[in-house]
């Protein structure tokens, strides 16, 4: 069973049960079309939960949260990860309300008839993804992904005002979204708290309880979800060794970047980048 996180191609198609992420938080540095085989799930995007069952399919967008809440033991996924260079370059023309319906993409939202066209384009990226010799295999890449995302976009339309109120925890989720923008952003060169609370225009009190209720993390665990996943991306899509991206993620030296690293993933980064080439 492959990783769930790794990507090394502009696009790759992976199978998971999800058991390397159950009980954390993932936070998505791609674009993923998630597919499920069997089995159900109860997963959380962006801390909003929802039921995943077999033949449901939807699109986590790029900087959003993912969490595992549970699966069932015969569960089982086909995820197709799209690198966001690569995302950015097939929707350079694409009108923005498009992003912005997507990002509220979710299993229920979709009949499985209603699906029918989604997955077939879905099937058709995974053969051509098992097929690296086609000669036109990008362009053919570009344009199925490019259909899929308007398939979704299309049956994700009629949904996007339910559930979207001004409620408090509707706040509370746009201060979480707001916060791991914030801290993509500035993780390179801060890592504590107070920098983001006053960010935010709030105290660290107050940011612990939105991020506490919302997520049943600390801000601090959710820093490292972040960083953790940055790093884990540079690992899988770049060569710089252990020096440069403790020079590139502002740890003081190499070996606080490897002590870091392994305290939140129980391996060292060599460990990680080997176990996922």
């Amino acid at each position: 069973m492959e990783n769930f996180t790794g990507t090394n191609d502009e696009f790759r198609v992976i199978t998971s049960d999800f058991s390397e992420i159950v009980c954390s938080t993932h936070f998505n540095t791609d674009l993923k079309f998630i597919r499920c085989h069997s089995g159900n799930a109860v997963i959380a995007i962006d801390s909003i939960e929802h039921s995943f069952t077999e033949q449901h399919s939807f699109i986590l967008s790029e900087y959003m949260t993912f969490q595992v809440k549970e699966v069932s033991v015969d569960f089982s996924v086909t995820c197709i990860t799209i690198t966001l260079p690569f995302y950015y370059e097939i929707v350079a023309g694409f009108d923005g309300t498009i992003f912005n319906v997507l990002l509220h993409s979710a299993p229920e939202l979709y009949k499985r008839s209603d699906l029918q066209a989604a997955n077939l384009i879905f099937e058709n990226l995974c053969l051509l993804y098992e097929n690296p010799n086609h000669s036109n295999r990008r362009a053919m890449a570009m344009n199925l992904i490019a259909c899929y995302i308007y398939e979704i976009y299309e049956l994700t339309l009629p949904h996007i005002n339910i559930g979207i109120g001004k409620s408090k925890r509707a706040q509370f989720t746009s201060t979480i979204f707001s916060l791991y923008g914030l801290v993509a952003e500035h993780c390179y060169n801060n890592k504590n708290i107070e920098f983001y609370a006053e960010k935010l225009n709030m105290s660290s009190r107050y940011l612990y309880k939105i991020v506490h209720n919302t997520c049943h993390i600390s801000p601090k665990q959710l820093i490292d979800d972040v960083i953790v996943s940055l790093i884990k991306q540079s690992l899988l899509t770049t060569t710089l060794n252990n020096q440069q991206l403790s020079d590139k993620f502002g740890f003081s030296d190499q070996s606080a970047f490897g002590q870091y690293f392994k305290r939140c993933t129980k391996m060292s980064p060599s460990e990680f980048r080997e176990k996922n080439k």
